[in-house]
């Protein structure tokens, strides 16, 4: 996962047979801008954006995010079609893109594709891009907010508890059925405590309510929502064995040559066949109780 959203933008153009350079002759970059934060207006200095500049463009400052400009007001201001989510800054350099298709209009496509792409993948393997959060007991606690430094939650696959004589998996129950697992008074979620879990929006309820307090002893194994990459250092989520058939998909998003269509295709199937293959190795690979080895 080192691929770079800028390798992303140079790959789907190649393959939509779109140069790179009809992106680099129509770029404008005269004069310098001035921005803010949560604001949509950028406004210029010794800039002529009425005659160099139009909607649709991608407006970028270097090392941060494409925004899309929404109309060109005057020679001197733009108005993007969402606010600008970096430092407010001024005497910036910045470019204005154009060409057949426009850098944030492909990104918009790589993104979409990268979605398409683990969405295939996730229904062979659910466990394919799972990552790991914990959470910490506090004594007469219910709801604990979803661990988030791998990631915003999407798909919860497995919750262990982990602080007790032998680990225990944590049962998932709907919300408005809690009440029916709440312990009576004085049951305390020890090893033999059959204990349950619920999730409420962004947190996670755990019933019957702690009566410990621990450390990081519930393990949250899950599937994150895919974060878009923003900025030319933003990395790929998918594996690089699968990067050229997101570029691939992202550029059918731009051409009808049906040999690109073809190829999407073609790397589709060798990256689910892939996937089955895994999984078969996978389940070979089980404890032998009688001879204490492993197949």
């Amino acid at each position: 996962m080192s691929r770079t959203l800028s390798f992303g933008l140079v790959r789907v153009r190649q393959i939509a047979k779109e140069p790179i350079h009809t992106i680099n002759t129509s770029a404008y970059s005269t004069g310098t801008v001035s921005v803010t934060n949560g604001s949509v207006t950028v406004t210029g200095s010794g800039t002529a954006w009425l005659t160099t500049a139009k909607a649709g463009q991608t407006f970028h400052i270097a090392a941060g995010r494409y925004y899309h400009i929404l109309s060109i007001n005057s020679d001197t201001s733009i108005t993007l079609v969402e606010a600008y989510a970096g430092t407010t800054a001024s005497g910036a350099a910045y470019t204005i893109t154009g060409g057949a298709t426009t850098n944030g209009s492909v990104i918009d496509n790589l993104n979409e594709a990268q979605r398409e792409c683990v969405s295939e993948l996730t229904q062979f393997d659910e466990n394919h891009f799972t990552v790991t959060g914990t959470i910490s007991y506090v004594s007469g606690t219910e709801t604990y907010a979803l661990p988030t430094t791998n990631g915003v939650v999407k798909t919860i696959i497995n919750v262990t508890r982990t602080d007790l004589t032998s680990k225990k998996q944590l049962h998932p129950i709907p919300y408005q059925a809690k009440f029916k697992y709440y312990a009576p008074s004085g049951i305390s979620n020890v090893d033999n405590t059959e204990e349950k879990y619920y999730i409420n929006g962004s947190n996670i309820g755990i019933i019957p309510v702690p009566t410990v307090s621990a450390t990081n002893n519930i393990t949250i194994d899950y599937v994150p929502v895919l974060a878009d990459m923003t900025v030319d250092a933003s990395t790929f989520t998918v594996y690089d064995d699968y990067i050229d058939w997101v570029c691939y998909i992202a550029a059918a998003k731009m051409t009808t040559d049906q040999g690109v269509i073809a190829e999407r295709e073609r790397l589709k199937s060798v990256a689910l066949r892939t996937i089955g293959q895994r999984q078969v190795q996978e389940s070979r690979s089980v404890i032998n109780n009688d001879e204490d080895c492993y197949y």
